[in-house]
């Protein structure tokens, strides 16, 4: 199996090594994946000079150009369509995984290979605090409507299958 993380960007270098080298560094049993760059039609033209650079200095990067200003949605539906991972994760180019979630979220994927979908809880930190050291907001405890599956499955501690009829 392999995986495509895929990262939509448009203008926006501003914690994008930082997201590539959070994947890059990741110790996990994965070795096949790739980390496609979807620039969204960047008009600055030093952050273009940035994605030919990271292209040319990582070998786990592509970066694909979109042909026009499209939006993040369909800056991922491209990353999509060009993956060649039957896996699939996305990651905004100013967040980054923290030390070990790659190998957490690929044991359940092993664990659970019929699944068409996972999802994990994250950290909310604010500006200027450091996410490796800091602790932050974990969404999973937001009492939201939207966050009610996340919440269940991390107060039951494990996985939740959901079932749409």
């Amino acid at each position: 199996m392999q995986l495509s993380v895929i990262i939509p960007v448009y203008n926006t270098g501003d914690f994008l090594i930082e997201a590539i080298d959070s994947v890059v560094n990741q110790q996990s049993t994965i070795d096949t994946f790739e980390i496609l760059i979807i620039d969204d039609h960047s008009s600055d033209k030093e952050f273009c000079k940035l994605l030919s650079t990271l292209e040319n200095s990582y070998t786990r990067v592509r970066v694909i150009y979109n042909t026009g200003n499209k939006g993040a949605a369909a800056a991922r539906n491209l990353g999509v369509k060009n993956a060649k991972g039957n896996w699939i994760a996305f990651l905004d180019s100013d967040d980054i995984w923290l030390p070990g979630s790659l190998q957490a979220r690929w044991d359940v994927v092993n664990r659970y290979p019929d699944a068409e979908w996972i999802s994990g809880d994250y950290v909310m930190f604010s500006e200027g605090t450091d996410p490796h050291t800091e602790k932050g907001f974990y969404r999973s405890r937001c009492h939201k409507p939207r966050f009610q599956h996340l919440r269940k499955a991390f107060e039951l501690d494990k996985p939740l299958r959901i079932v749409k009829h």
